[in-house]
């Protein structure tokens, strides 16, 4: 599963995880109506 098909994802916390500023930008332009906690 893509992590765009959770259309209806609210929220998502990634705060213990290293994600690099390119991808924490692709998340919020895939799930735009999520709050996701870096």
């Amino acid at each position: 599963m893509e992590i765009g098909q959770l259309r209806n994802l609210q929220e998502l916390d990634l705060s213990s995880n290293p994600i690099r500023s390119k991808e924490k930008e692709n998340l919020r332009k895939a799930l735009p109506k999520c709050d996701i906690r870096f």
